[in-house]
């Protein structure tokens, strides 16, 4: 990586936005949402979608190519802490994940309170209770980000979390070896062992695992492979190969046609030949060239893309809720009748609504506010390097 020191003065700043992977970002996380709707319609009862949570590893590659592109150099200078690059990450992820870890836990609390009194039918075990996926210890290795490295028994609470914790994970292995060897990693022998390191993971988890549904068990894995595959495509970028220069439509249209395929069709064990593809999807669409990214970049994908990371913790609840509601008020009105496809369908309108209003909400009231408060909570953990001189500036501005 060369230092800003080295660099004319008359440079174009490096791009750091990428708005095709953005909007993709927002498109997906809805797409996350509708796809553990529990009731039937047209869209999650498809066999396209039987295998759609292999496009969760997409999340794992936008994370680590952006990472790279923000960070690495900073930090590998010792222009930017690791330690404040540590609290920046926790302060966006945490207040959200804990705000919806309480309101799971609440909701366990009042489903066992309905099931006891004889309000609805069934049984559910007690929050924290031994046999319940609500278990204490469940909850514990998800309040504490350790929900995706076999210590959860079970998927709990807030399923969805288990990616927050692998992530963070992933956050606190690039904060310890960035400023120790961020400078070898764009040579050859850097980005061999990365390969390797890839490769070798997604071998590893193909013994072990069925198919590339990892969660709690070894989520960290697949998210450690995700990861650093997004950093190895950042290194590409930097050195500007596989730039697209003509008929760059085409070349999008054919790559998510491929891409799509590999979902559609790859099943099982094969799902872990899914690097390539991860890659040819990155590489394309972070150059913003042709027409499919012109419209994954319009301006309602990339308000998704604001709330992505509410759409995304927040769904789940919503879709027990609108599921429950349902239930309701065909139990009320229309006893006998079982709802059809069609109907499920009109009903995910509503649904997608209420998911979008809620995490604007969340947005608004949970996500800034909880990361401007963590942020000075863990000011004084924070080790800054001491500003060096660059182009008569502080290192810091």
């Amino acid at each position: 990586m060369t230092s800003p020191a080295t660099q004319s003065s008359n440079a174009p700043a490096p791009r750091t936005y990428f708005a095709a992977l953005d909007g993709l970002r927002g498109i997906m996380a809805l797409l996350v949402a509708l796809f553990h709707v529990p009731w039937l319609n047209f869209v999650t009862n498809r066999i396209f979608t039987d295998n759609v949570y292999v496009i969760l590893d997409l999340f794992f590659v936008f994370s680590g190519f952006l990472m790279f592109t923000l960070y690495a150099e900073k930090m590998s200078e010792r222009r930017y802490s690791a330690s404040r690059f540590l609290v920046r990450r926790m302060a966006r992820l945490y207040p959200l994940h804990f705000f919806l870890l309480l309101c799971f836990a609440a909701w366990t609390v009042v489903r066992t309170v309905l099931h006891t009194t004889g309000l609805a039918d069934g049984e559910t075990p007690y929050l924290f209770a031994a046999d319940s996926p609500e278990s204490l210890w469940n909850f514990m290795t998800e309040l504490t980000l350790l929900n995706s490295i076999g210590l959860a028994s079970e998927l709990s609470f807030n399923a969805a979390s288990w990616t927050i914790g692998a992530e963070f994970l992933c956050y606190i292995l690039f904060a310890l070896t960035v400023p120790v060897i961020g400078r070898y990693m764009a040579t050859r022998a850097g980005i061999s062992v990365m390969v390797l390191l890839v490769l070798g993971t997604y071998g590893f988890l193909s013994t072990h695992f069925s198919s590339m549904n990892i969660t709690y068990d070894a989520g960290f894995l697949r998210s450690f492979a995700g990861f650093y595959l997004g950093v190895l495509i950042a290194i590409c970028r930097n050195k500007g190969v596989l730039k697209i220069t003509r008929h760059k439509t085409l070349v999008e249209v054919g790559t998510l046609l491929v891409c799509l395929s590999f979902v559609v069709l790859m099943s099982g064990r094969q799902q872990f030949l899914v690097a390539p593809y991860l890659f040819l999807f990155v590489i394309v669409f972070m150059q913003d060239g042709g027409a499919v990214s012109k419209l994954l970049a319009r301006k309602p994908n990339l308000y998704l893309a604001r709330i992505s990371y509410s759409v995304y913790l927040n769904h789940m609840l919503i879709a027990v809720f609108c599921d429950l509601a349902i239930r309701l008020v065909v139990g009320t009105f229309f006893p006998g009748w079982v709802p059809t496809m069609m109907v499920g369908t009109i009903l995910l309108i509503p649904y997608v609504a209420i998911v979008v209003v809620a995490s604007e909400l969340t947005f608004r009231y949970v996500e800034v506010p909880g990361a401007k408060i963590m942020n000075a909570a863990l000011a004084r953990f924070i080790r800054d390097p001491q500003p060096q001189a660059v182009d008569g500036r502080s290192a810091e501005s």
